[in-house]
């Protein structure tokens, strides 16, 4: 009887994921694959087959969306077949979802959530039973809207041979990293820190930079404003008003040296493309507020009103008006009668 039970959970634990796979098992940052399972090959035996991802090019467009088609092929098995693909923001680092996914074919494929990433698989119609040479599965990605930079796609299959459960099966890792085209665009103003500075920061930066782990200790977490703002081992990150010497982008530009105690970033790949680093630079020279600039605001009290106007009157009377504040409603540099009489008319328009 006790063997029979051991059996009963040997083979339910053997076949139970055939029809959808655990999520979390595409080889991502410390994820297995399906050669957790299926692993009486070498993972990847080049003479054997392969897992590929078609359907995404070298460069996306932000909000497009993309036919992806996952193809395992193999020489050997055609007993069953299986796959799990996801995306996710950046390089490398913590584990994002990277835009979204649509399904075209729910009776061969499923989607679930895990930790607030998409992971696509196959559904037990979609094993492809004695189906020779390869299999295929057809999905859309939509690419996000306000992410630039680089999008990662991991992807496992297996190709079963239908006998004594998991043994003898072949199973297939790949990764595909794509990147999003920055549009051209003129140096940016009134940059917004969530929607603008964040989306960087989370594509490239935050693997090394998060509030409990930090590459080499370093001090520095990017994961909220504060953090930002409270800087790292080597000091402030952001000197507000005053991109050009701020430790962030003398990183980020390739002017870290190492008496400043930080080498250029990201560490361990190439810099960030130019327009998205002037998006940092934009906000930083604009104070680096955690909330957008109001034009005609002087005294950053996010609204406009009388006590702006009596404010900037008296700083063009003493000839001491503060040009960093957000008072240059006509963005000409300087502070005069005209950005007054446009702060009234605003006002008087409610």
């Amino acid at each position: 009887m006790l063997r029979s039970i051991t059996l009963f959970i040997l083979f339910s634990s053997i076949f139970s994921y055939s029809h959808n796979p655990l999520p979390e098992n595409v080889g991502a940052y410390q994820q297995f694959t399906c050669f957790q399972c299926h692993n009486t090959w070498p993972e990847n035996a080049a003479e054997s087959g392969s897992v590929q991802i078609y359907g995404i090019p070298d460069f996306i467009e932000p909000g497009a969306r993309y036919e992806v088609d996952v193809v395992v092929s193999n020489t050997y098995n055609n007993a069953s077949w299986g796959f799990e693909i996801a995306s996710f923001i950046g390089y490398q680092g913590p584990l994002l979802q990277a835009g979204s996914w649509e399904l075209t074919d729910p009776l061969k494929t499923i989607a679930e959530v895990a930790n607030n990433v998409v992971y696509i698989k196959q559904t037990s119609d979609g094993t492809f039973p004695n189906q020779s040479g390869s299999a295929s599965w057809s999905m859309i990605w939509t690419a996000p809207e306000n992410f630039y930079g680089v999008i990662r796609f991991y992807a496992t299959g297996v190709a079963g041979d239908g006998e004594l459960g998991n043994l003898g099966d072949y199973s297939y890792k790949t990764d595909l990293f794509t990147t999003v085209s920055v549009p051209d665009s003129e140096y940016p103003v009134n940059v917004d820190y969530y929607n603008e500075v964040v989306p960087i920061f989370q594509g490239y930066c935050m693997g090394c930079h998060l509030a409990d782990y930090q590459y080499n200790d370093n001090g520095l977490a990017l994961d909220s404003y504060p953090n930002l703002m409270a800087g790292g081992n080597t000091g402030p990150a952001i000197i507000p008003f005053d991109a050009e010497n701020s430790l962030l982008v003398k990183a980020i530009e390739g002017r870290a040296y190492e008496s400043d105690g930080v080498s250029s970033m990201p560490y361990f790949q190439p810099l960030i493309n130019e327009t998205l680093r002037n998006v940092i630079r934009a906000w930083i020279d604009e104070g680096a507020e955690e909330f957008p600039c109001i034009l005609g605001d002087y005294n950053f009290d996010n609204q406009i009103d009388v006590s702006d106007v009596v404010q900037i009157v008296d700083c063009i009377l003493n000839s001491n008006c503060d040009l960093n504040s957000c008072a240059d409603i006509n963005e000409d540099g300087s502070l005069s009668v005209a950005d007054i009489i446009m702060i009234v008319n605003v006002i008087l328009e409610g």
